[in-house]
């Protein structure tokens, strides 16, 4: 769970690794433009705001009623007004998804980041995959399947298609972007001429199909 608009009655959700944090950004400065970034405003509730685990050190703070990237369910549950809202997702290509995951968690061990991102592309190559194969569990991966099941078809904001289609939903709300998407947490997965298809072993995209399957069936994304 990500944003809660109570006025434009939809729901924002994201998994991780699909540019939802600038999605978020974006959509709370554009609902609440004359609010400094960071603060709240009563057109929206975001978990992340309310509930962030950095600032609470893993635990709720006293009153909060959402844990962060709760799930659909979750959010109905507590707030049962939000039942017939719209819900957005954020998604991408999950084989993209897995190595922009592995740059991230190996962004937390600075020395070992700066080291490989330097490295030769077949050591990176060869990291990438070995991560993949014996590194996250499922678990760790959110799936988008159990954060968006909605009753009716998500609205989709790609990762792919970031710019166009952000601006076609605000678009219909009604809201005026006049920043664009901002763009946070980029730049942390070496460039790379192939994609994600090509550049993964055929075990480590099983492990990526075993994982994410719905995604790559329910949104089109090539097996």
């Amino acid at each position: 769970m990500v944003l809660i608009s109570f006025e434009h009655r939809f729901i924002l959700l994201k998994s991780i690794k699909t540019a939802g944090t600038s999605v978020e950004a974006t959509f709370m400065k554009a609902l609440a433009p004359n609010s400094p970034m960071g603060e709240t405003s009563p057109e929206f509730f975001s978990d992340k705001l309310y509930c962030s685990e950095r600032r609470t050190r893993g635990k709720l703070a006293e009153g909060f009623l959402l844990k962060p990237h709760c799930s659909l369910a979750e959010a109905r549950e507590k707030f049962p007004i939000i039942r017939d809202f719209d819900v957005i997702v954020c998604i991408r290509n999950p084989y993209e998804r897995f190595v922009s995951f592995f740059w991230w968690k190996l962004k937390k061990f600075p020395r070992w980041y700066r080291t490989l991102s330097k490295s030769p592309r077949l050591i990176q190559r060869i990291s990438v995959n070995f991560f993949i194969l014996f590194g996250p569990s499922p678990k760790y991966f959110p799936i988008l399947e159990l954060l968006s099941n909605p009753t009716s078809p998500p609205e989709v904001i790609r990762y792919e298609n970031l710019g166009n289609d952000v601006a076609r939903i605000l678009e219909r709300l009604g809201v005026e972007n006049q920043t664009g998407v901002f763009q946070l947490k980029t730049g942390l997965n070496p460039s790379r001429k192939e994609d994600a298809r090509g550049y993964l072993w055929k075990q480590s995209r099983k492990k990526a199909q075993d994982v994410l399957g719905w995604e790559f069936d329910t949104f089109g994304y090539l097996r």
